[in-house]
């Protein structure tokens, strides 16, 4: 009995995709293949064959649907300019949804909040950075081992002992001694698996806000491949996408760690870049070349460590194009070290590149709450606690806080 059906099943099989085959039946009408043809074949190899040949049929109709829309281009008046209309992906940034702390353009009230806020000494030159580090009780190697690299980033920046010290006393004795931000940074208890830092209080002093953060996806800079070696010029800062009410205020508070006079002569730049509220940490070393005779292309690299990145030409003294750039004998490393970035190339040939050269460390960033004042746990006033259910991202995944 089962040696008939499935007799049965094969000779309806071939019965349709004779009547469906495109060499029997060249058709690029939909009825060329009915909709529910797979559904009526129970053998197993009867359907694949048949399925291998419905997704030929769907091939083919793509191509002649291209090739249409290319001769509907190519008719048009100006054939070099006419083009078919780009698809651009959905993605989570474009399609996000914007809520009334989105900040468009900067309007007067928002500047007005910003020339009075909590880092507006900062930004006008009336006082200087001045950070101060700690840890969490019983810090392990490798806490130290971060905040050796942590040393290299940030400038003017002095290491506290925290032996068993509460919070609000290290920031008293900040306080008293003109500290301007204290960075403390936690690590888990797990000292048979090996200890990780996976947190960051950052506590601007003398008033405060307080944010707490989780950091994940720690990166040494032993670890990282091509690394170089950072120097002690101060350090350009680049943020992206700190586009609300809070992330102007994040991002005020990031900045106020760093002197807000970068020296250029060292072509190093700390970048902050939010992308769906987490804040990705980067810190690199570029160099600008022009090459003549030569014409460049992009190039892409599989390493993580490879990022192309397009910078404005610029030189010391000022936005302008350079041709060589001084070799600070500080600042030279072996030149197959630094990674190549995005070109620009000229009609006579010649090309114009920044090339890239990560220093460490890596490391992202997650708010989980921001508080006014300074840090208090049990008494202090937060202006943002970190719940899905508020945000709104337990309902929707497109609306973002940052």
């Amino acid at each position: 009995m089962g040696a008939r059906s499935t007799e049965h099943a094969t000779r309806d099989a071939e019965r349709l995709s004779n009547t469906t085959d495109g060499r029997q039946q060249r058709s690029d009408s939909p009825q060329a293949f009915p909709v529910n043809t797979t559904g009526r074949i129970p053998n197993h190899a009867a359907l694949s064959g048949l399925y291998g040949k419905l997704r030929q049929h769907n091939r083919r109709e793509k191509q002649v649907a291209r090739k249409a829309r290319r001769i509907e281009a190519n008719n048009t008046s100006t054939p070099k300019l006419a083009t078919a209309p780009r698809q651009v992906p959905k993605t989570i940034e474009n399609q996000r949804v914007r809520d009334e702390t989105h900040v468009k353009d900067m309007d007067e009230e928002v500047v007005e909040e910003l020339a009075h806020d909590e880092f507006a000494k900062h930004f006008s030159d009336v006082t200087s950075q001045k950070v101060m580090i700690t840890t969490s009780r019983k810090p392990s190697g490798e806490m130290f081992r971060f905040l050796e690299n942590i040393f290299s980033v940030v400038p003017n920046v002095y290491y506290h002992a925290r032996r068993a010290y509460h919070v609000q006393e290290v920031i008293k004795h900040a306080v008293a001694r003109g500290f301007t931000d204290l960075l403390v940074f936690n690590e888990n208890r797990k000292f048979g698996q090996g200890a990780k830092v996976n947190g960051l209080l950052h506590v601007h002093l003398p008033v405060g806000p307080s944010c707490l953060y989780r950091l994940s996806s720690l990166a040494l800079t032993k670890t990282i491949r091509n690394h170089g070696r950072a120097t002690k010029h101060h350090p350009e800062l680049i943020l992206n996408n700190f586009s609300t009410r809070l992330g102007h205020r994040i991002g005020r508070m990031l900045m106020s760690v760093f002197p807000q006079r970068p020296e250029l002569q060292g072509r190093r730049v700390v970048t902050f870049h939010n992308q769906r509220d987490f804040i990705f940490f980067r810190h690199h070393r570029y160099i600008f070349e022009l090459r003549k005779g030569i014409r460049q292309y992009d190039q892409r690299e599989s390493d993580n460590s490879t990022k192309s990145v397009e910078y404005t030409q610029r030189s010391p003294e000022g936005r302008k194009p350079i041709e060589a750039v001084d070799r600070n004998p500080e600042i030279q490393d072996a030149p197959e070290r630094i990674t190549s970035g995005r070109s620009s190339c000229s009609g006579d040939g010649s090309s114009f590149r920044a090339r890239l050269q990560e220093l460490g460390p890596r490391f992202t960033l997650k708010l989980l709450s921001v508080q006014k004042g300074v840090f208090d746990s049990k008494h202090g006033e937060y202006e943002y606690v970190r719940c899905r259910r508020a945000d709104g991202n337990k309902f929707d995944r497109r609306k973002f806080v940052l």
